[in-house]
């Protein structure tokens, strides 16, 4: 087990608020980052054009902080909102939060003492998922396990979304690793394609198991809303992840395929009872897409339920569809 002292508090860690309409929770999103027990921060709050009042609360918020200031600017999307926080951030270290989210008090007291003790570039931390009532409905019990990787191991770890997630949200950056890259802005689930190039520049990634990131399940977001068209962002990021691995880093390409499947497969199912013309144009593509994907990384190591669903994928989508109903999926 690796052990980590106290480290240097003079560094200055840049914390990156993107608002986008969620007045009701900026405030305890603010809170928890003001109140860190580390307090060399700079507070950067985006506001992405909101129309719900969270505009004029990010100035008030900035008005009770001297750390915190606001960016207003057009709505372009999360990716757009990220972007221009990071290229107005001064601080040696960078974090994201998500305005509906919040984190622990002592977060950045230990994310930095991981960086500053192991000498690597991104510190990645544990989640918690906690909904609407206050009940925790993720948390990992092996809160004791803590990981030191290099580009490839991360890299490979990182389609599945467990240890090494696909969030921005839940990591500290070395500043370094972020300026100069752009996120997409035109794809929603713009951290799936981001976060690789990020560890890519990165020579070690240290994890730990605490989670002192608290990801809010509320209705309406992303991840709970009812399926739309845009919900073929997913693919579309997973995609651009697949092509970056192909080019750039082969060796850990498999990784990526297996994900990828993953989620064509989950996308297909879900779309199919939408009526939106593009979605359903947007279907049949997919439909096309997985067969050949499923055909060319045939001999990948998909796991034994895995290697069903793309099978019976292959003889049915009907039978496909049938089965994950029957399944309650």
């Amino acid at each position: 087990m690796l052990s980590w002292n106290k480290m240097n508090e003079d560094a200055l860690i840049s914390v990156i608020i993107p608002v986008y309409n969620v007045r009701p929770y900026l405030e305890r999103c603010f809170q928890s980052v003001t109140n860190q027990s580390y307090h060399n921060l700079e507070i950067i709050l985006v506001d992405d054009g909101s129309t719900d009042g969270s505009s004029e609360l990010c100035d008030e918020l900035a008005a009770r902080d001297h750390r915190a200031r606001v960016i207003h600017k057009q709505n372009g999307g999360s990716g757009s909102a990220k972007n221009a926080g990071i290229n107005e951030a001064a601080g040696e270290y960078i974090s994201l939060v998500d305005s509906d989210d919040w984190i622990t008090a002592d977060m950045y007291y230990y994310m930095l003492q991981i960086l500053q003790k192991t000498g690597a570039q991104i510190a990645v931390c544990g989640i918690q998922k906690v909904n609407e009532y206050e009940e925790i409905s993720y948390y990992n019990d092996d809160l004791e396990e803590r990981v030191i990787l290099n580009t490839e191991q991360a890299l490979y770890e990182l389609p599945r979304n467990e240890k090494i997630t696909n969030s921005m949200c839940n990591k500290l950056f070395q500043a370094n690793i972020l300026k100069g890259l752009k996120m997409n802005e035109t794809v929603s689930y713009d951290d799936v394609s981001f976060v690789p190039q990020c560890i890519a520049r990165a020579r070690t990634i240290a994890y730990t198991a605490e989670p002192y990131y608290c990801y809010f399940e509320r209705k309406g977001s992303i991840s709970k809303s009812a399926f739309t068209v845009k919900e073929f962002d997913r693919v579309t990021a997973d995609r651009m992840r697949l092509e970056f691995y192909h080019k750039e880093f082969p060796q850990c390409e498999e990784s990526a395929a297996i994900a990828f499947v993953g989620t064509c497969l989950k996308v297909y199912y879900e779309s199919r009872q939408s009526v939106e013309p593009e979605a359903r144009k947007n279907r049949s593509l997919l439909r096309r897409e997985l067969r050949e994907t499923i055909n060319k990384y045939k001999g990948l190591p998909f796991t034994r339920k895995q290697k069903a669903k793309a099978r019976l994928f292959l003889m049915s989508p009907w039978l496909f569809e049938i089965s994950m109903k029957l399944r309650g999926k």
